[in-house]
């Protein structure tokens, strides 16, 4: 099992590699969605640090989703083997999202997305010694935004919001979404 992790993050050091893992990612998700989903770049560092560029995420009405210009996270990527998600740093630079959600059906646009990679979802693996219903744990250094551009249209709600933040830099002490603690 360790040659085989060995080897698996020897391999991810390649480009070569990390566009045929994106690419063949990318290609399953636009195909279950029906949307165009795209990354221009990907480069994963050893097992710390993760970069995507240009990451594009079509709605079904063909508008913007999604797009990020540049999304760094140094993360542990061999504690996702023990339901540990450490993010050290996140920056994003260059976001734009356009959240709805409409009237007869009450969905946001995004909702597709969740339906079609949920509806297939696979089976839990159940590591020895932890339930599979087990929470992950979830920790959050420090976080850096820059040129946000984010709209939310709730016609349910009546809610219409607009953010453009320039930059924010954000240290976070506590993160559990399972308690609404942030």
């Amino acid at each position: 099992m360790v040659v085989l992790i060995v080897a698996v993050v020897a391999a991810l050091q390649f480009h070569a590699v990390q566009r045929y893992i994106a690419a063949k990612a990318l290609s399953s998700i636009s195909e279950k969605t029906h949307t165009r989903i795209q990354i221009g770049a990907v480069a994963i560092a050893s097992t710390n640090s993760v970069v995507l560029q240009n990451v594009f995420v079509e709605s079904r009405q063909h508008d913007t989703l999604l797009f990020v210009q540049s999304l760094a996270a140094d993360v542990n990527l061999l504690g996702l083997f023990s339901h540990t998600i450490k993010l050290k740093n996140i920056r994003i630079d260059s976001l734009t999202s356009h959240i709805s959600r409409t009237l007869p059906d009450s969905s946001f646009n995004f909702d597709f997305i969740l339906n079609e990679l949920g509806a297939n979802s696979t089976p839990a693996v159940v590591i020895p010694g932890r339930s599979a219903a087990q929470a992950w744990d979830i920790q959050v250094g420090e976080l850096n935004l820059n040129g946000i551009h984010v709209t939310y249209d709730d016609e349910v709600s009546g809610l219409k919001l607009r953010l453009k933040l320039g930059m924010l830099k954000a240290s976070i002490d506590k993160f559990d979404p399972d308690k609404n603690q942030f």
